[in-house]
């Protein structure tokens, strides 16, 4: 069986930790590029970098400590949603390209 290959890129988690946080929109120091959970990304492997939101660093936490479930119930807000907006402002940002089939990540 072919081991699946899982998109990674330091660039473009600089670049989601750069944005405003999706909960309170802080925006500085202290985002973290969260890779989302739930929403049928479960296993042993994180989830594709694509798959990260900005995250004010004590929200990453807490989502860590009391669950994805109770997160989104709480702030009203859907990580997988979240996830596709990164990935469009991204795209309009020229961070990503999805021109080819074999899609890049530039130096941001």
């Amino acid at each position: 069986m072919l081991k699946k290959q899982v998109f990674r890129s330091p660039t473009y988690r600089r670049y989601v930790a750069s944005l405003p946080c999706c909960v309170t929109g802080y925006q500085g120091e202290g985002v973290d590029p969260h890779h989302i959970k739930g929403h049928g990304f479960g296993g042993t492997v994180k989830c594709s970098d694509l798959f990260c939101i900005p995250l004010k660093h004590e929200l990453h936490v807490e989502l860590h400590d009391k669950g994805w479930q109770s997160f989104e119930e709480k702030y009203n807000v859907s990580q997988y949603v979240q996830a596709l907006y990164t990935i469009e402002q991204a795209e309009e940002d020229g961070v990503l390209s999805f021109e080819s089939r074999n899609f890049k990540t530039y130096q941001c």
